[in-house]
């Protein structure tokens, strides 16, 4: 939100080293993904993501919405 996308793909990656469960802090990663143009590295953490939680309405709607 702040307009500083690498900073907070370096944080959101250190969260979630430091909690591998934090399923919201992946999502979110994959977001910052694909704002900075990287798509097919965010399709891939929507998709480990549910891999890990079928469930996950948030990385499926990702994914639906780039029709992956």
């Amino acid at each position: 939100e702040a307009g500083l996308p690498q900073q907070a793909l370096a944080e959101l990656e250190r969260v979630l080293r430091a909690s591998p469960g934090l399923l919201d802090a992946a999502v979110q990663i994959g977001v910052v993904l694909y704002s900075l143009g990287r798509s097919d590295e965010a399709v891939a953490r929507w998709q480990a993501v549910l891999a890990r939680e079928p469930g996950r309405r948030d990385a499926a709607m990702y994914l639906r919405l780039l029709g992956a």
